[in-house]
């Protein structure tokens, strides 16, 4: 790969706008050329000491891995640097996935239009998701828990972005929606094995579950992609949450 490759559109350059090929779509022993989200690009060291380009990119319809046989490091920051890159291919089978050999690959903007094919979503509904957390909050009982539910609950700037969250950057729901219909799947979870043990405070796990991960808000940033944010960095979701 030479510099050339890796270096993003600038100041009075076009920005990237080839065909898109929806990741879905990717077949084995097809040569792949388009824009996709990248995700947590990392330098590898091959046996005999090379470095090579690991990775996933993404759309809306999946994901898939990426590898770049022959990759100076140096170069690592800068392809990662909008969250986006168009990336030039061939697709093969390996163990059973497909994975995409780059043979090119470069860091580029893309337009806020270009997001919804470029970035995974929920195939539910999200505003469906949020009347059915704020159903389930609603049935709490103790006063202060119902109180601890509605401070969230009532701000819409910040449930504007609990709406949008993935709850993870790979990991699992890494999606738009994602951290909202996580938060819903642990409480029908909770609904349906609370019966069974009686013994426990049907508010304070409801509530518990509500909570346990809304540090993710600030933790992550979806705005280019699925990374970290400084405070998600220095601090992580469970302090941010405290």
């Amino acid at each position: 790969m030479t510099q050339a490759e890796t270096q993003p559109s600038g100041p009075g350059q076009p920005r990237s706008h080839v065909p898109h090929v929806p990741i879905d779509k990717i077949r084995p022993h097809t040569y792949v050329d388009g824009t996709y989200s990248l995700v947590n690009p990392q330098c590898g060291t091959a046996k005999n000491g090379k470095h090579f380009l690991k990775g996933i990119i993404r759309d809306a319809s999946g994901e898939v891995a990426i590898r770049q046989w022959t990759f100076d490091e140096s170069q690592l920051g800068e392809i990662a640097r909008t969250g986006f890159v168009w990336i030039g291919g061939q697709a093969q089978e390996y163990n059973g996935q497909v994975q995409i050999v780059v043979d090119s690959i470069r860091s580029v903007e893309v337009d806020i239009e270009d997001l919804a094919r470029l970035l995974p979503a929920s195939q539910h509904d999200i505003p469906a998701m949020e009347l059915e957390l704020r159903r389930v909050m609603g049935s709490l009982t103790h006063p202060a828990m119902r109180a601890l539910a509605d401070a969230y609950l009532s701000n819409e700037p910040f449930m504007a972005r609990v709406r949008q969250a993935p709850a993870a950057v790979s990991v699992h729901h890494a999606w738009i929606g994602g951290l909202l219909e996580h938060t819903l799947q642990l409480l029908r979870l909770a609904e349906g094995m609370l019966p069974l043990y009686p013994e426990l405070n049907r508010d304070i796990v409801l509530v518990g579950l509500f909570l346990h991960d809304l540090g993710k808000t600030s933790e992550l940033t979806w705005e280019r992609g699925f990374s970290y944010t400084a405070e998600g960095n220095l601090l992580g979701h469970t302090v941010k949450g405290v």
